[in-house]
């Protein structure tokens, strides 16, 4: 395809692309999030990451109305959460573990709701009991609720995490590669 085709092809998206946003109803939530957080990622000063700091995760493996409650599932970190000097406290590609609380199939009426709650952190091999929840997801959508594997979850930490418990392992890896 030629350069001057390949731009009016993609001129021509944007121009759809914006016409279907300025026209189109808003929706509760979509239910194929897969973009990365724009936020810049947490800084954190002092002794420990408090409650209320924000997680942004990616599903493992896909959530949807024939999900139980109490079934586990798996989220990686999508984006590193960082001391002051600017080091991954919590880094990108880490292992959160939680339960599906609730999955409640939407209606004419109501939207779909799925309730998730986080209880384990798996931080360069060391596992960390945290207790964070994801806001409660609603979706409207034919095939609601549906959380499909890949969709970013943003994870509030509901109790605080101390930071030397994770920094600990790296330190403790550090040892035990200087010794002969």
């Amino acid at each position: 395809m030629s350069n001057q085709k390949l731009r009016l092809a993609t001129l021509a998206m944007l121009i759809v692309g914006g016409a279907a946003c300025a026209t189109s109803e808003p929706k509760t939530v979509a239910t194929n999030v897969r973009s990365l957080p724009t936020s810049p990622s947490p800084v954190i000063a002092g002794n420990e990451i408090p409650s209320g700091t924000k997680l942004f995760v990616q599903l493992e493996q896909p959530i949807d109305k024939s999900t139980q409650p109490g079934q586990r599932y798996t989220a990686r970190v999508a984006q590193d959460v960082l001391d002051e000097s600017g080091r991954a406290l919590i880094p990108i590609g880490s292992e959160l573990l939680g339960y599906v609380v609730s999955v409640t199939p939407g209606t004419d009426k109501q939207p779909a709701v799925v309730g998730l709650n986080v209880d384990s952190l798996l931080v360069r091999g060391v596992m960390h009991p945290i207790d964070g929840r994801v806001a409660a997801a609603t979706f409207q959508a034919p095939e609601a609720p549906s959380l499909p594997s890949g969709t970013m979850l943003n994870v509030e930490l509901e109790q605080p995490i101390a930071v030397a418990s994770l920094r600990a392992p790296r330190t403790a890896q550090r040892q035990m590669h200087r010794e002969p």
